[in-house]
């Protein structure tokens, strides 16, 4: 696939500068589409299960459009999980998506590998890796990431809300202490919309919720 950005200007010098940047904003949007369309062909064909070896051809095929291809794929990985109802169908395309993700997380020499420079991609891997996806467990424990550090990270990801008049204030490291050691007869840890969920019991959800950029709160919610 061709870069239009590269095969499409005649030598002629343009009427003036405005009309040389309409057409250049239209050309960059024409590839992008371009590219989008052509990634999610590539991940609709791809088998992780079936064929792995013609899948990280794939992959491959996808690292090199180049750096935008990524957010591409992080765009494409959320779409899936919040529209594709087919378990078999969301499975089988999260796992190609991870796949191709892991091509950005190689490293390049002396260059830190690509996937750092898309904070979206670590917060979606450190997501699917919490859900169960050992595949994403492994891309980021490659790239130096530990257990604690995925949980970290999804904790980061939550937005910026107000507290509480009965929150108890808790660090980083506190609230990563509670996940990991609160006891709860039915457990979660998940996020679910502006809150880190980490479990309830008969008559109270246990939350976690981002007050500031590394403060959190601990709520004890009472259930409806």
């Amino acid at each position: 696939m061709q870069n239009p950005l590269g095969s499409t200007w005649d030598g002629k010098p343009c009427d003036d500068g405005n009309n040389k940047n309409q057409e250049l904003s239209l050309l960059c949007f024409f590839w992008g589409v371009v590219m989008q369309n052509e990634i999610k062909r590539i991940i609709f064909s791809m088998d992780v299960k079936e064929d792995r070896e013609d899948a990280e051809s794939h992959a491959l095929a996808i690292f090199k459009l180049g750096p935008e291809a990524l957010s591409i794929l992080v765009g494409f990985a959320r779409s899936v999980m919040q529209n594709e109802t087919d378990q078999d169908i969301l499975k089988k395309q999260l796992r190609a998506i991870i796949l191709c993700l892991g091509t950005f997380a190689r490293k390049r020499f002396f260059l830190k590998p690509r996937i750092f420079s898309d904070s979206h991609a670590i917060s979606l891997l450190c997501e699917l890796s919490t859900e169960g996806y050992h595949s994403a467990t492994t891309v980021l424990h490659n790239i130096g990431f530990s257990d604690a550090d995925i949980e970290k990270q999804r904790l980061l990801s939550l937005p910026i809300v107000d507290k509480h008049l009965n929150d108890r204030e808790i660090s980083i490291n506190e609230a990563l202490q509670e996940i990991k050691t609160v006891i709860l007869p039915f457990r979660l840890n998940t996020i679910r919309k502006d809150a880190y969920m980490i479990g309830y019991s008969r008559k109270h959800a246990h939350e976690i919720y981002r007050i500031g950029k590394n403060d959190f709160s601990y709520r004890i919610r009472r259930r409806r």
